[in-house]
């Protein structure tokens, strides 16, 4: 196997630019297109070449129109193009790299390639290949051997060598290039990280070798080492973005551990830091579940869980999270499971595994939050020696992740946090301690207000607050109780039907003016019919009776009959005579009954019923039920309210004690820009449950008046029946802290007699 670098005459191959792979690529771009001319001139003679040299295994080169110098210049381009694209899209190194290598073996018409990529250990391991195998190099321990020779050395140099070796008892030429790390200056004074990354010397981040057929001219083994070496510094953009987004990320996250600490220690209480932790520290660990326990006396309690806002202490799940926290206390040291896998004594595994079959996490991280005694510099117990006293655990953190698409746990920061949170826990534990730390709390703020650059202020308030008082219990004021309600005539009435039957015939519309005694409706009653038809059959069959029970007396009497038969003929008309009676007035209360089936006015007014035909065209109706509303809308108008059960008391008191009829103030809903004048005439002696809502209170219907005589009484706007109001009924005078604030008074009332 031979070593030496290929000779290139006078030519020397330029080291890569450590700064931007842009420079490289320009001067690969001005070569390619002087080859490109050239090879328009020679392209018989290249392709011949290639098919005599080539070895049999390479795969197919570029398919360029032959003769084609530009189209072949551009094809090269999108190749570095695409590269540079992927370096800045793609995520893992995996993804690029066999990207690289697929394109590099073809743009070149190489045999095979391969990448080899550093490992943590500073050992090389291949990560992406095409058309390699890893024994070609591993004939005899000498190849093998001499192979990693190469490696070392092209990682050593940073550079591109080619070099004359064997691959499978075949003639190749191995070309490989070193991708090196590209440090980048920074102007940001605060951006220290990237300041120190940018002062590392450089390292090999990975290689990069391609397997060419041997026999090709030193100009196309030239632009071969010349792509390769544009490809390494894409590569190591690549590898400069995901450095450069990890710093990001670390330091993003220790922007968020610093608004995470700053707002542990500003919680006081064990709940409220509890509370603190779980929310704040489930976000910044990406975890779907953090849980906070409390040591109190030596058990464990869960104080807090991230997304939840009151913790059952009698729950299943929180009696095993107790459990695996007092387990982890009792060790004093983090308890990692994983999938199945944990690192922790037979019986630590034994509850973790019962827990996750009840939980159904993935992963769980139990770190115990430790206050070391060099650490607590105010604990009482402290005086003496800190060595003297063990350490104590203050808290435990349970951190969980169920989904599969969720992110692994990162145990170290899992740790950080709990480091974070021992002087959060260590104080609120001690504010928790402090007896009647409420009254401490009151009387720290009243001692504030009475400090001398406070202390006029607080004067000022203080008097301001006095006559507010005095203002809201002897200054008397009106005092209202507001209502809703409609507004509906005085003159009012409902029509019913007198009998039962069918509408046969809507004789009015709505709205119109009727008198009383007007014909309304008429109704068809089918029984009456037929039992009217029944009687005058009756009648006519008595009448036809009568007239052959005459026309036989008549005969008899010529041809003399005897006194018994007179007797009994006599007899048969007087019955018959007496039937036709009874059936005529039968017949007359027929027809009183059918006069009835006429519905009539009962008063002078309207029709209020909205669309009176299309609701009672053909309808049944029975005895009794409701027809029509009419209402005399030139009759005097009036408000009907309903007062709460809990509102009418004020109303009844106000008229027993000042005048019977209480003024009543009041607004059209149509008309909000008016106010009209009214009186209360009449309380109702009953309270109505209100059907359409249910859950409030019963209500009492309060009658008032319109006082149309009234200033500015007449209304503005043509009044219909059933317009809502808002109306307010005066209820005397007050003070004006009880009418404005009698709800609390009645409640605090109710509270304590109750």
């Amino acid at each position: 196997m031979q070593t030496p670098h290929i000779k290139h005459g006078s030519a020397v191959v330029p080291e890569p630019s450590l700064q931007s792979p842009w420079p490289t690529r320009v001067h690969l771009l001005q070569w390619l297109e002087n080859t490109a001319n050239r090879r328009g001139m020679e392209s018989n003679d290249y392709n011949a070449t290639m098919s005599a040299e080539s070895s049999p295994i390479a795969p197919d080169p570029l398919k360029t129109p032959e003769g084609s110098p530009t189209a072949t210049w551009q094809e090269l381009e999108e190749v570095v193009d695409e590269l540079t694209t992927a370096a800045r899209q793609c995520r893992s190194a995996e993804q690029f790299y066999s990207q690289v290598i697929d394109h590099c073996v073809k743009t070149l018409a190489a045999i095979g390639g391969a990448v080899w990529l550093r490992t943590a250990n500073q050992t090389m391991r291949p990560l992406a290949t095409e058309g390699w195998h890893t024994t070609d190099f591993k004939t005899s321990d000498a190849g093998q051997a001499e192979h990693e020779a190469i490696l070392a050395q092209v990682a050593t140099s940073g550079g591109v060598l080619s070099i004359n070796t064997r691959a499978n008892d075949q003639p190749v030429v191995l070309i490989v290039g070193a991708v090196n790390t590209i440090r980048t200056e920074t102007d940001d004074d605060h951006d220290t990280e990237l300041k120190q990354l940018a002062e590392e010397p450089s390292a090999t981040a990975g290689i990069i070798e391609i397997i060419a057929p041997a026999g090709q001219s030193p100009r196309t083994y030239r632009g071969q080492e010349r792509f390769l070496q544009a490809v390494c510094e894409i590569a190591s953009e690549f590898h400069a973005i995901r450095e450069l987004a990890g710093l990001r990320t670390t330091k993003s996250y220790h922007r968020q551990l610093l608004s995470f600490s700053q707002r542990v220690h500003q919680a006081m209480g064990q709940r409220h830091t509890a509370y603190e932790v779980a929310n704040e520290g489930c976000q910044l660990l990406g975890c779907d579940r953090l849980s906070v326990v409390i040591l109190k006396r030596r058990k464990c309690r869960l104080m807090a869980t991230s997304g939840i806002h009151r913790v059952e202490p009698r729950s299943q799940t929180a009696h095993q999270i107790e459990q695996l926290a007092d387990l982890a206390q009792s060790f004093d040291e983090p308890i990692y499971y994983a999938e199945g896998n944990t690192e922790n004594l037979p019986q630590v595994a034994e509850q973790l595994e019962q827990y996750v079959d009840q939980s159904h996490a993935r992963e769980v991280a139990i770190v115990p939050v430790t206050l070391l005694p060099e650490e607590d510099n105010l604990r009482h117990t402290n005086a003496g020696n800190p060595s003297e006293q063990g350490p104590e655990v203050l808290a435990v953190l349970i951190a969980e992740q169920f989904g599969t698409n969720s992110r692994p746990l990162v145990h170290d920061r899992v740790v950080e946090v709990g480091e974070i949170c021992v002087t959060a826990f260590a104080q609120a534990a001690r504010w928790d301690h402090l007896p009647l730390r409420w009254l401490s709390e009151s009387l720290e703020r009243v001692g504030n207000l009475l400090l001398p650059q406070y202390f006029s202020k607080t004067l000022a308030a203080t008097a301001a607050l006095a006559v507010v008082i005095l203002a809201l219990c002897f200054i008397p004021t009106d005092f209202y109780v507001e209502t809703g309600g409609i507004l509906q005539p005085q003159l009012r009435r409902n029509v019913f039907a007198s009998r039962s039957g069918v509408i046969e015939e809507v004789l009015v519309q709505p709205d119109q003016r009727v008198q009383a005694g007007d014909e309304l409706l008429r109704l068809r009653d089918p029984v009456l019919e037929l039992e009217s038809k029944r009687v005058t059959g009756q009648i006519s069959t008595t009448i036809e009776q009568l007239e052959a029970v005459g026309a036989t007396k008549t005969e008899r009497a010529a041809g003399g009959v005897t006194r018994l038969e007179s007797y009994r003929l006599s007899a048969e008309q007087r019955q018959l005579e007496q039937q036709l009676t009874n059936l005529q007035q039968e017949l007359e209360l027929l027809d009183q009954q059918r006069e009835s089936l006429i519905v009539r006015s009962p008063i002078a007014g309207e029709i209020i019923t909205w669309d009176v035909e299309g609701l009672l065209t053909a309808r049944p109706v029975e005895r009794g039920q409701a027809l029509l509303t009419m209402a005399d809308l030139e009759s005097s108008w009036q408000l009907e309210l309903q007062v709460a059960d809990d509102r009418i008391g004020y109303v009844v008191a106000a008229r027993q004690k000042d005048v019977a009829e209480l003024p009543v103030e009041f607004r059209l809903t149509a008309d909000e820009r008016h106010q009209y004048q009214g009186h209360v005439t009449e309380i109702a002696q009953i309270a109505e449950p209100t059907s359409n809502e249910p859950g409030r209170s019963p209500t009492v219907q309060v009658t008032a008046s319109w006082d149309e005589t009234a200033p500015g009484g007449e209304p503005v706007l043509e009044l219909r029946p059933g317009m809502t109001v808002r109306a307010r009924i005066a209820c005397g005078r007050r003070s004006l802290g009880y009418v404005w604030l009698h709800d609390l008074w009645d409640a605090a009332i109710r509270l304590v007699t109750f």
